[in-house]
């Protein structure tokens, strides 16, 4: 071939076409002749370059750049070019080569090439990308649970959209240089980009060295040979278990405050309960119990579970009940003493025969029996003083209604005496009944039991009307049964009581109402006598009973009477 006359101790010439071997080298300086002195050239096989590994990196350089190829050399002029600069290569075999990517101005796609001589370049035009270096600012959300899956969004700058971009997980109290867990990443800004948290391996405790359990996040663009130098905190936390509710059940459209006992629960401001598909802010109680506040949910059995970081809800969970609102429409009786007792009936809708049944009166919760779905009974508790307090019922402890129906606390009655002394048999006489601490209420009474009544047997009841803080008015009932005394010996006698709820309860104390046989007139003698009066009259027939009220009535004209027989 052809030379280029450098001096006369140097030309240059370009091999020609010959296969790959070992030639010996000769000049010649008329065409013809070549001198006798020589060396050996070696043909090699052509060096190719199939693809790189990263094929993206920093614009700061450094990164090491796996080249694939074939028939490259372990010669001592090993190198690749990116761009124009050239740099040393690592000889890994006839395959492979390893090159340290130089730094670079700004950003863009430059070629590699291979050289085994330092002179002559491979042409495949494999290309390497240079991106700014990432920086990472923080993670959200800023916790984790221990089993992963968690999908966290990593905030910084400087994220360039390229393949081979992920986020670079390393436990936070590992030694430098150990091994970080690769996740692909998702593209979504210059600024964020979105990746799946790995399974924490190991405790959940303190390191040695006081570390929490924390993930250091970096972003890498090339598949993690690199990462920022700058990370963002994932703090790894127990899985949230939910093993209990109190209470278990609440009114549908919300409002129950209920605990959740459990297990995994952290302290912090993302801390969620989800019932059903409704998240609500949770309180952080202890490791082991939150308290929420049930959402707006209709009728029906949910699932709860216990989120730390609002995006991701644990797999224990327990089950609540929303139920069909109560309401509470009436109250029977309405009225009773402030020593409390009163057996109350309830009257409303969608009462629940459950644990939790009971009925609140003021501040005051007691138990409640069940008896239908619009009706509970509940015993009133006693109270200081009089007045009015609210009932309301609650089915599981903790929520109740909103009704407001009214329950009157009044004084205990007591009775005295009552006038007139003795009422007939046959009844209809309008008796006063004195004593104290009598109330004007609706519901107001006269209890008449025979007092040779057993204990608990049936008395009758009167309206009475108020007459003042210490007198009533009510009609005695007829008397049912013999006048005569009783086996015991007792004389026909009522028990008068006053009740202050229609009966439900009364007076402790009583007065006595005597019952007299009626009294029958059969014949007077005389008969007649003077206008002006004077005349004593003997009044005979049956019934007259022995006593100071004893009297006669002429007309309208009422005058004593002497009792004989």
């Amino acid at each position: 071939v052809a030379a280029v006359w450098v001096s006369e101790g140097e030309v240059r010439c370009e091999t020609p076409d010959v296969p790959a071997g070992r030639v010996e080298v000769q000049v010649s300086n008329n065409g013809v002749d070549f001198g006798p002195g020589s060396a050996w050239f070696e043909f090699v096989s052509v060096a190719r370059v199939a693809g790189l590994t990263p094929a993206v990196g920093s614009v700061a350089g450094g990164s090491v750049v796996r080249v694939a190829g074939a028939s490259f050399e372990n010669s001592t002029g090993l190198g690749c070019r990116f761009g124009s600069t050239l740099v040393a290569g690592r000889f890994v075999s006839a395959s492979e080569v390893e090159c340290v990517s130089p730094g670079r101005g700004t950003a863009g796609s430059v070629s590699v090439e291979v050289t085994t001589n330092g002179a002559d370049f491979t042409e495949d035009a494999a290309q390497f990308r240079y991106v700014p270096a990432a920086s990472v600012s923080h993670v959200t959300p800023s916790s984790a649970p221990a089993r992963g899956g968690t999908l966290v969004t990593v905030h910084g700058s400087g994220v360039s959209d390229v393949v081979g971009l992920g986020c670079e997980f390393r436990a936070a109290s590992s030694p430098a240089g150990s091994a970080a867990v690769m996740a692909p990443a998702v593209w979504l800004s210059a600024s964020r980009v979105s990746c799946v948290a790995p399974a924490w391996v190991g405790p959940l405790g303190p390191a040695s060295d006081g570390t929490p359990a924390s993930w250091e996040v970096r972003i890498s663009s090339n598949g993690g040979a690199e990462s920022s130098s700058t990370f963002g905190s994932l703090a790894v936390t127990a899985d949230e278990g939910v093993e209990s509710l109190v209470p278990a059940r609440g009114p549908a459209g919300g409002g129950s405050v209920v605990s959740v006992r459990g297990s995994g629960f952290a302290f912090g401001g993302a801390l969620q309960c989800r019932f059903g598909l409704a998240a609500v802010a949770a309180v952080w109680v202890s490791e082991g119990e939150v308290r929420c506040e049930t959402p707006d949910v209709p009728a029906g059995r949910v699932e709860v579970q216990v989120s730390n970081n609002g995006v991701d809800f644990g797999p224990g969970s327990a089950w609540f009940e929303f139920v069909s609102v109560a309401r509470v429409a009436g109250l029977t009786p309405a009225v009773g003493s402030v020593a409390g007792g009163s057996v109350v009936r309830v009257a409303g809708a969608s009462f629940e025969n459950s644990t939790g049944l009971g009925c609140r009166f003021g501040s005051t919760l007691v138990a409640g029996r069940f008896v239908s779905a619009s009706e509970v009974e509940c015993v009133s508790p006693g109270r200081g003083t009089a007045g009015s307090v609210s009932v309301e019922v609650t089915t599981n402890g903790a929520d109740f209604t909103e009704d407001a129906a009214q329950f009157r606390y009044v004084p205990a009655a007591s009775v005295s005496h009552v006038t007139p002394s003795s009422a007939p048999a046959r009844g209809g006489t309008l008796v006063t009944v004195h004593g104290s601490g009598v109330s004007d209420v609706v519901g107001l009474g006269c209890e008449f039991r025979a007092a040779s009544s057993p204990a608990g047997s049936a008395a009758v009841m009167a309206p009475a009307v108020w007459l003042s803080a210490s007198r009533v008015s009510c009609v005695a009932p007829a008397w049912v049964g013999p006048l005569g005394p009783a086996s015991d010996g007792t004389p026909a006698s009522w028990e008068v009581r006053i009740s202050s709820n229609g009966g439900a309860e009364s007076s402790s104390t009583f007065g006595s109402l005597a019952v007299t046989a009626d009294e029958g007139v059969e014949s007077l003698v005389p008969a007649r006598g003077p206008a002006g009066g004077g005349s004593v009259v003997s009044v005979r027939g049956s019934g007259f009973a022995f006593g100071g009220a004893l009297q006669c009535r002429f007309g309208l004209a009422a005058v004593a009477a002497v009792w004989v027989s």
